[in-house]
């Protein structure tokens, strides 16, 4: 069973990867221009959490889905082959195993750090590589051995990820997928795949297709498919297509309606050539269009309708000859006695059976009150679902009562398309689809959003352009392509857990990697007695396509009620007060995405100083009261005054001058800049002053900062570094590092502030100049 999902997810990927379109939105890739260490990696591995490791040539990489972290070795080898990570295997929930020629590794997962804990004896391996271990030893973590070769590494990890690692050229990877929804495609005949479809219409083996491009009509029995081009049609958007007898009725925005043959695909005429047909609806034995140029009645009791006749059409009703508001008519839907609800530019007005007229009268205020309307339908056998251009639909009932079916989607006013109900009574889930997402309303569990995680190439869906078939598939037209699902997973998937962690944590500092990381293994995050502000950003733990999926976060002890985040996944919070409080996140319709983390916020310095204050004022004042009622003298008349003799001692500016050239020559000979840790305190014990003094030589002599003096340094050595080839392997991180910065942030800063450039920028200006 493990080799058939190799070999299936194998197939997979080289077919995701064949696809221009689908690879935009499937498949993923890693180079060093993305955060890789090194191009060439050599072994690779999933771990209990979820966070993706790689064996590089330079150490170990971490990969959380959008952010690569490099674990680079603590040592250098005289030969580059050694470095190259083999294998590694999970020892515990905080320790990677790792082997490579020189020896036996153990990574530090929460630390981010490596370490040797065997040496290579005569030149061999210590431990056998991943390759050859057992299926047995392996099977945990990830799923089946790796089958190493000279050009490539192939994973399956236990999420349904397939990964493909290469020498030099990074890593591929297929994106994470419940798998819930197909894009429709014939396999080497024809593909919905990146079409912005806008209508169709399932005919038995048939899927009529219209795109922007034209009809596409593919009989999946014969695994054919022929066309009929956007100019042949007279219109590149088709709204909707119809079937009445051995004909298809196409209706185009600009182009009317356009008559084809079901065999042959031939034109037999249109139907009010320039106007812009919005819907079309059967009742009974007619066909009912929705136009720009009004409501057009069309009887199918005939085998053929007639066709336009000396410029009229049959029982098209407008503004001349009927009672209708407006000619732009946009829906239309009928109830149990026949009636028919339309919406007009002008406002609602009412198609009577009986009288076979439109009317404008007899329609509730409500109804009016509601503004134009995208759809009307029947909801039951006593009610209709009416549908606003925005807002939530509404459900009128026959004896004239309104009642809004709303919805925790996140959006105020949602622009919605339609319902679909799943089931026979109101407990019963149903699909809510919008213009911008798929929800599903399990009514009782709540609302559950569909994103590209489970298969959407895209979430933008057309009007009139979602159906569920006989066998339970539900369809539908969106801007990436038409896809279907059957309607038992919709209701039914059981969804993987999904960690939400930190990326980036600031206090009154910006966190390390190594520090992000305790937060994130600890679930709690310590805020300093400096700053009673934070702020984060965080993302869900999977390698998949997440930009359409979104977030709300709760600050427990703080908020009311939770709050939406925004497209850049941060959060910040400012002046809270002393206590301790728990950061939820969930994702908007995803309960399988969550976090918690503890957030402590102690005294700051600031808070103590008033307390001390205050507590020191009411001891005076006690004092006060107590010497008054005692008739004593205070503590204060009780001292004998002490006169204070001091001698200030001003140094010259000649010693401030020779400390400051003494300090230079120091710089430039030990290079105690080098040092990631270095304080005023060490630079002052260097030149032999103390840090006072050492202070007043950067302000009156240097006229420079501390900061600024080491920093200003520590750049030179990056400049000298960065133009040695020997050096060009090194990314800019790993450069920044070896001139003394502790983080790659606090140099970007720097560098910005002296140079006026990034670091690329002068990279590139400094190879053009020679």
């Amino acid at each position: 069973m493990m080799h058939i999902r190799k070999l299936f997810a194998l197939w997979a990927f080289m077919l995701v990867v064949g696809s221009g379109q689908a690879q935009h939105n499937r498949v993923g890739s890693l180079t060093t221009e993305d955060g890789l260490s090194d191009g060439s990696v050599r072994s690779i591995l999933r771990d209990r959490k979820g966070f993706v490791w790689m064996g590089t040539m330079r150490g170990v990489d971490r990969f959380d889905g959008s952010r690569v972290v490099n674990i680079p070795f603590g040592e250098t080898f005289a030969d580059g082959e050694q470095n190259a990570i083999l294998s590694m295997k999970e020892e515990d929930d905080e320790h990677l195993l790792a082997w490579n020629v020189s020896g036996k590794w153990r990574v530090d997962k929460r630390r981010l750090t490596i370490e040797r804990i065997e040496e290579a004896e005569d030149g061999r391996v210590v431990s056998k590589p991943a390759q050859a271990f057992a299926p047995s030893d392996v099977s945990d973590h990830q799923g089946f051995p790796f089958r190493f070769a000279a050009s490539s590494l192939d994973y399956l990890d236990e999420m349904g990820v397939f990964w493909r690692c290469y020498n030099f050229f990074g890593v591929d990877y297929t994106y994470y997928t419940t798998g819930i929804f197909s894009t429709f495609e014939v396999p080497g005949v024809w593909s919905s795949a990146g079409q912005q479809v806008r209508s169709f219409l399932l005919d038995g083996s048939r899927v009529l297709v219209g795109t922007r491009q034209g009809l596409f009509v593919v009989d999946r029995a014969e695994g054919s498919v022929r066309s009929v081009s956007a100019e042949d049609l007279g219109a590149t958007i088709i709204t909707q297509i119809k079937r009445v007898g051995q004909q298809y009725y196409v209706a185009t925005v600009g182009g009317g309606i356009r008559v084809l043959d079901s065999s042959s695909l031939r034109s037999s005429g249109v139907i009010l050539p320039d106007a812009a047909v919005y819907q079309m609806v059967d009742h009974g034995a007619d066909l009912w269009a929705c136009t720009s140029q009004g409501l057009l009645r069309l009887s199918t009791r005939k085998a053929s309708p007639r066709l336009e006749v000396a410029g009229e059409v049959p029982h098209l009703y407008s503004t001349r000859n009927s009672q209708l508001p407006d000619d732009e008519v946009f829906c239309i839907g009928f109830d149990r006695d026949g009636r028919g609800w339309l919406s007009t530019k002008g406002g609602p007005c009412l198609y009577d059976p009986q009288a076979d007229a439109l009317t404008t009268k007899n329609i509730p205020r409500k109804v009016r009150e509601l503004g134009m309307l995208r759809t009307v339908s029947p909801w039951s056998d006593d009610s209709l679902l009416f549908i606003p251009q925005t807002g939530f639909p509404v459900v009128y009932a026959s004896d004239g009562t309104l009642s809004q079916l709303t919805s925790d989607m996140g959006d105020a006013s949602p622009v919605c398309l339609g319902v679909l109900p799943l089931g026979e009574n109101w407990s019963a889930p149903s699909l809510l689809v919008t213009a911008n997402g798929l929800y599903l309303d399990q009514k009782v569990t709540g609302m559950r959003r569909f994103s590209y995680l489970d298969g959407l190439p895209n979430e933008q869906f057309q009007s009139h352009a979602f159906a569920i078939d006989e066998q339970g598939c539900f369809w539908a037209a969106t801007n990436g392509g038409l896809v279907f699902a059957h309607v038992d997973r919709l209701a039914q998937q059981k969804h993987h857990p999904i960690p939400i962690i930190l990326q980036e944590v600031q206090t009154d500092h910006w966190f390390t990697d190594a520090e992000v990381n305790a937060v994130i293994y600890d679930s709690l995050l310590h805020l300093s007695r400096h700053d009673n502000c934070f702020t984060v950003k965080f993302a869900p733990l999977v390698a998949g396509n997440t930009r359409d999926l979104q977030f709300r976060y709760k600050l427990e002890g703080h908020d009311g009620g939770w709050r939406l985040a925004g497209h850049d996944r941060r959060i910040s919070y400012e002046h809270l007060r002393p206590g301790r409080y728990t950061l939820l996140i969930i994702g908007e319709g995803r309960p399988e995405m969550t976090m918690a983390v503890t957030v402590d916020v102690p005294l700051t310095v600031f808070a103590l100083a008033w307390i001390a204050l205050a507590l020191l004022l009411s001891a005076l004042i006690a004092h006060v009261v107590y010497c008054r009622l005692k008739k004593k003298e205070y503590f204060w008349q009780r001292l004998m005054p002490k006169p204070a003799k001091y001698q200030k001692s001003r140094v010259d500016q000649r010693e401030l001058d020779e400390m400051g050239e003494k300090l230079r020559s120091i710089m430039e000979k030990d290079k105690p800049y080098l040092q990631p840790n270095l304080q005023m305190s060490d630079l002052a014990q260097l030149v032999g002053c103390s840090s006072h003094m050492l202070s007043q030589v950067f302000s009156q002599s240097l006229k420079t900062t501390y900061y600024d003096f080491v920093a200003d340094y520590r750049i030179r050595e990056f400049k000298r570094l960065a133009l040695l080839p020997e050096k060009a392997v090194l990314t800019i991180s790993a450069l920044a590092e070896e001139c003394g910065f502790r983080s790659r942030n606090p140099f970007l800063v720097a560098f910005k502030k002296q140079t006026g450039l990034s670091p690329r920028e002068w990279l590139k200006q400094a190879k053009a100049n020679g």
